[in-house]
């Protein structure tokens, strides 16, 4: 009896732990084959020494996703003939765990370097760089009416959330991160953090998902008025990516393939994970190579256009990547002590246009449009590493102060 209840109690804690893993065939159909750490499970992919293995496509072999198909074509990133020289480029990548980075001045590369046997055939984890890519299909929505307005309130598109502090909020402060519902982030409270509560009802498949994933915050008080105060949510970009879906009618992965991978000439298919309803994490979870998503910046970079095509409006591109006039709390220095925000973009101090897109542990996408420079990251920097995220933005303005001349 006793040995039967210890039996019970092993399969019961595996089924626990493996609610979010992948228990079927999963439709790999176009994606390139990575080389694979098959000692990555579900017990350890968390581990700082599977790090490296689960930011560069080792998480798809536990987490279920859906593909981002890329087009027929690619848009060619030829090298330069004057490559950009930065003597500790090796040094940098292992002290500080980076696997690849990019580095494009007028649409050509000046420098590719990858690291612990990466290349550019690799996905790596995009993090909250996602984001970014959530807010500009938001433009696309809006763009083809899908979207009335930026300043309507998100129940208008979720009726589900009439009484939800989220769905009375507007997409715009939704994008500006300024709703003023409370949410405790991993920075601020890592032990007890909303982000591991969302990641868990969503990606991890520890809940239904979809709408549900949201529910969690469902009677929280706002702290500051909407459209005040800058707190970073990643639940507010998860309701803008509700919207995305219930508006166009379509998964997140298929939109975002049909409106800016294949029509800017992506080179690879990329990968998203999905809920159990199938629904993106739109704060998270996207797997692409260095060099797409560095064909993403050159697209920002030109606002919104590549090889000639517009594929995002530039003029959306314009309002997310600065700073929306008469926001003055989302200006560098005082959305944060160094960032300011756009609609999921972080801008940079500068007095020239620049903005990134960032995800934890070090994912990172510079743009200068003024310069056409554009520097891409992918990494897998240690938990609670705060030197390393300052040698990135030192190397960033070292590029910057190099094209300035």
């Amino acid at each position: 009896m006793f040995a039967r209840r210890i039996s019970l109690s092993i399969a019961i804690l595996f089924s626990v732990l493996c609610a979010a893993c992948v228990t079927e065939p999963q439709d790999r159909s176009g994606l390139a084959e990575l080389p694979t750490d098959y000692s990555i499970n579900i017990h350890n992919w968390h581990h700082e020494n599977k790090a490296v293995s689960a930011f560069s496509g080792g998480m798809e072999r536990i987490f279920k996703f859906r593909v981002v198909k890329k087009g027929l074509g690619a848009t060619p990133l030829p090298y330069s003939e004057n490559q950009y020289v930065f003597e500790d480029v090796d040094n940098y990548l292992t002290r500080n765990r980076v696997m690849g980075v990019l580095i494009i001045k007028d649409g050509n590369i000046v420098l590719e370097k990858y690291a612990f046997d990466r290349s550019e055939s690799h996905r790596f984890q995009s993090k909250s760089m996602v984001k970014s890519v959530v807010s500009l299909l938001i433009g696309m929505a809006i763009e083809e009416g899908k979207i009335a307005s930026i300043d309507d309130l998100a129940k208008r598109y979720l009726p589900d959330l009439d009484e939800h502090p989220y769905g009375n909020t507007s997409i715009r402060h939704l994008l500006q991160m300024s709703s003023g519902v409370k949410f405790k982030n991993m920075t601020d409270y890592p032990k007890t953090s909303d982000t591991e509560t969302l990641e868990r009802v969503s990606w991890r498949g520890y809940g239904p998902g979809g709408l549900s994933t949201v529910m969690p915050f469902k009677n929280r008080p706002r702290i500051s008025t909407p459209g005040t105060k800058f707190y970073y949510s990643s639940a507010e970009t998860q309701v803008l990516g509700l919207i995305l879906r219930e508006t166009t009618g379509m998964p997140l992965s298929d939109y975002l393939s049909e409106k800016i991978w294949r029509p800017m000439g992506a080179e690879s298919s990329a990968t998203w994970w999905v809920d159990k309803s199938g629904q993106e994490p739109a704060y998270d979870g996207l797997g692409a190579t260095l060099r797409d998503y560095a064909r993403l910046g050159v697209l920002l970079a030109n606002d919104g256009a590549i090889g000639g095509n517009q594929i995002v409006p530039k003029k959306w591109v314009l309002e997310a990547t600065q700073p929306t006039p008469g926001y003055p709390h989302l200006k560098p220095g005082r959305a944060t002590s160094y960032h300011g925000y756009g609609y999921q973009f972080w801008i940079m101090p500068t007095h020239g246009r620049q903005f990134a897109m960032l995800g934890g542990r070090g994912q990172a996408v510079f743009v200068d449009p003024n310069l056409k420079l554009v520097m891409a990251q992918n990494s897998a920097f240690k938990k609670g590493d705060d030197t390393s995220p300052r040698e990135l933005h030192e190397l960033w303005r070292d590029v910057v102060r190099k094209y300035q001349r």
